[in-house]
């Protein structure tokens, strides 16, 4: 009798043992078959050298600690005044990532893209973008990537803001609604030259949806649409985001798009030490196939 309840309770072992194994295994192939896609506007993020808003260590950990949190496959990065900015951020994140960034323009609003280590790199490339009615550029990021048989391309990017001064801190002549719209129609005409129709727009457009045209002739050019356009700012409830992902409409037939979600970590951090962060928020989605 003894001997078939010993038989009995390690027959059940096996099957728990049996039944986590096959959750861990599902598990793990589900997390195979999506990829997290984000977009950060990280505020001047500087190495903490003469930087536009001071930097120490702590704003960098808090900075990790949001990337970290959110876990992205591909996140595009922007106001990155310099890379050892960005390395000052990526030491403190557990996990590994490949930087791309231009390092090649002395702008001090630089984009990067961070994508995971099972990607393969197909292509990248630099797209200057005007800044104002001199020759000075702002630069914008297109990435291949591939990952087992599936192909991604993004391109990370970021607007002139409505602020009404260029990078001298003077006073503009052009208004920045004109050198906004002058960018994305110099994005628009390399995309079609180049072929980059299929590219997920990731960025700081500057602009709310419903009060621009810019997104809506992004959508109307490539067959896209603005997944963000209905998302609330983390900085204020009032406003819509101008921060956006763009997503061929091919890309909605062909994989399920969940938790489109803006991580706002100024309810994780004081009131002091948030905007030190960042006046955005990481937005972030979920491609699962």
């Amino acid at each position: 009798m003894i001997q078939i309840k010993d038989f009995l309770h390690r027959k059940k072992i096996l099957i728990l043992i049996v039944c986590l194994l096959i959750v861990q295994f599902t598990q793990l192939i589900a997390q195979q078959k999506q990829i997290r896609i984000g977009t950060f506007n990280i505020e001047w993020l500087g190495d903490g050298n003469a930087d536009t808003i001071r930097r120490n260590e702590n704003d960098y950990l808090a900075i990790a600690k949001i990337i970290e949190t959110i876990d992205c496959d591909v996140l595009a990065l922007q106001e990155i005044e310099n890379e050892d900015a960005l390395r000052k951020v990526m030491d403190k994140v557990k996990r590994k990532y490949y930087l791309f960034i231009d390092t090649s323009t002395k702008n001090l609003h630089k984009v990067a893209i961070l994508y995971d280590k099972s990607f393969q790199k197909i292509d990248e490339q630099f797209i200057h973008l005007s800044f104002q009615e001199i020759s000075y550029k702002r630069p914008a990021l297109y990435l291949k990537l591939k990952k087992k048989d599936k192909e991604f391309e993004f391109i990370s990017l970021h607007l002139k803001s409505s602020s009404k001064k260029n990078h001298d801190k003077k006073q503009s002549i052009v208004s920045p609604k004109e050198i906004r719209t002058k960018q994305a129609n110099e994005l628009i005409d390399w995309m079609k030259k180049h072929q980059k129709n299929h590219a997920i727009l990731l960025g700081d457009f500057n602009e709310e949806y419903e009060k621009g045209t810019i997104l809506k002739q992004f959508e109307n050019t490539f067959n896209s649409v603005v997944i963000s356009k209905n998302m609330i700012s983390c900085a204020n409830p009032k406003w819509k985001m101008i921060d956006h992902i763009i997503l061929p409409e091919h890309f909605r037939k062909t994989y399920k798009v969940e938790r489109l979600q803006n991580y706002n970590h100024r309810i994780m951090y004081t009131t002091t030490n948030a905007p030190k962060i960042s006046d955005h928020c990481l937005l972030y989605y979920t491609l699962r196939y």
